[in-house]
């Protein structure tokens, strides 16, 4: 090889001659291939599609642009005014829901151990002196805004919005220099079908209050008023203004529109398409695999900051996914050293492979579609989100059956803020009363999915 028109000395040469210059270039090449998180050893190909707020877009909208073909989206301060938000505190959850049953798992997610179970009250009290004897993660620099970086708690994170950069000499795992990454003596985060008795504070989001997604045209929000705030239940039929439940679907359409009473093709009379919801709570510096959820999600990051990085369907071998059952799919690329390992944990596939990423912040949504291989990563300080995991329409209802049918955004987000229910107000199909770990139905498939499923096998 050749150099400015001189000759490269042989190795033995090079390194008996120059062997400090050696070492170093030897240090460098290990550095560039070591600990290099994901979103570091590439810039993103861009973020996903970003809307103000909810109310500038419509139901139909949402479902002809989003839902219906999987394209993700995040809705920036979508769920800034809702009540858990302010509520929600550590002490209201301790004492309004200590005693009811999470699940947590290890901030570290490697999918090398099960969840845990434990109640909230357990749970608050170990998590409250969890991440202050461990060095902050610093943010993944990867071509995304992170000016946001200086609002991160400063007991927490003394880093400046330069930190972070290979200048700023990061070591192993993106720590800062001379820090030690993982172990800790305790260090996990609950992620946990909602308990039933916590739904009547959580807002179905304004997107979804349509019959389509309800499964009934006799809607919910109809007679919201004859619902208290603190009413527990969860998964029963919502009541009009007699008490009595709405009048079941009878009927199916089968040429592509509504039948005429409500009822979609393809989704059984009355059917809810909202599946379930999930609660997450940390204080921050997790990581997650790269994986794939079942269904479409509704993700309303409450507090904290959380680094979204995604990719294509039909790349996602592109990142090691591995289907591992009926509805799990993970990968076993190690995402704090995505440049070497054999594996498991491996290293990354294509390092070329093009992404998406984004950060979302307190009162931000974001739609992540079913399948949609995703890997999350949250910074220092309380991290509060609720998820609603909700099926797709087959399609969008016509005429009389649309009650979600508006004359632009300015119409539809006045309506539906009117119709603010909550998820203890509507049918989801899966609950949990959040009194024994053996209840939780989370990472379950969908019974209609399990059901077309063995429906095909015979």
């Amino acid at each position: 090889a050749r150099l400015r028109g001189w000759a490269m000395p042989q190795r033995s040469c090079l390194a008996a001659c120059f062997p400090a210059l050696v070492a170093a270039f030897a240090c460098a090449a290990a550095a560039a291939r070591a600990g290099v998180r994901f979103g570091e050893h590439r810039a993103s190909s861009g973020g996903v599609a970003e809307y103000a707020g909810w109310q500038s877009i419509t139901p139909e909208e949402f479902y002809r642009n989003h839902a219906q073909p999987g394209v993700p989206a995040i809705f920036r301060g979508a769920a800034l005014d809702w009540e858990p938000r302010t509520l929600w505190t550590d002490d209201f959850l301790e004492s309004r829901f200590g005693d009811l049953v999470v699940l947590t798992e290890d901030k570290l997610d490697d999918r090398s151990e099960g969840p845990q179970s434990m109640s909230i009250r357990e749970f608050v009290r170990q998590y409250r002196a969890d991440g202050q004897d461990r060095a902050p993660i610093l943010p993944v620099r990867d071509g995304t805004d992170h000016s946001w970086v200086e609002s991160l708690p400063r007991s927490a994170s003394p880093v400046s919005a330069e930190a972070g950069s290979p200048a700023a000499g990061i070591g192993r795992g993106g720590l800062s220099a001379g820090a030690q990454p993982r172990p800790r003596p305790w260090s996990r985060f609950l992620v946990s079908q909602t308990p039933d008795p916590m739904l009547a504070g959580i807002s179905l989001f304004p997107l979804l209050r349509c019959s389509a997604y309800t499964g009934s045209r006799s809607a919910p929000w109809a007679a919201a008023s004859n619902h208290r705030r603190d009413d527990t239940r969860a998964g029963a039929p919502p009541t009009g203004s007699t008490g009595d439940p709405p009048a079941a679907h009878t009927t199916a359409g089968s040429n592509g529109t509504s039948a005429g009473d409500g009822t979609l093709p393809g989704q059984p009379a009355g059917r809810s398409l909202l599946v379930e919801s999930n609660l997450w709570l940390s204080s921050g510096n997790t990581a997650s695999t790269w994986h794939e959820d079942a269904d479409a999600t509704l993700n309303c990051l409450l507090q904290g900051h959380k680094h979204w990085f995604m990719v294509d369907p039909r790349n996602r071998a592109d990142v090691g996914m591995k289907d591992r059952g009926l509805s799990s799919a993970f990968s076993d690329v190690d995402v704090d050293d995505v440049l070497s390992g054999a594996g498991p944990p491996a290293a990354l596939p294509n390092p070329a492979a093009e992404y998406e990423s984004f950060v979302a912040h307190g009162g931000d949504c974001v739609y992540l579609p079913a399948r949609r291989p995703h890997h999350v990563r949250s910074y220092p300080g309380r991290n509060l989100a609720l998820t609603t995991l909700f099926e797709a329409p087959p399609v969008w209802p016509a005429g009389r059956d649309d009650d979600c049918a508006f004359d632009g955004p300015a119409a539809a987000a006045a309506a539906l803020a009117a119709r603010n229910v909550s998820l203890a107000d509507v049918g989801l199909r899966w609950g949990f009363s959040g009194q024994s770990p053996e209840d939780v139905s989370m990472g379950l498939e969908d019974v209609s999915v399990v059901a077309e499923q063995f429906a095909g096998a015979a």
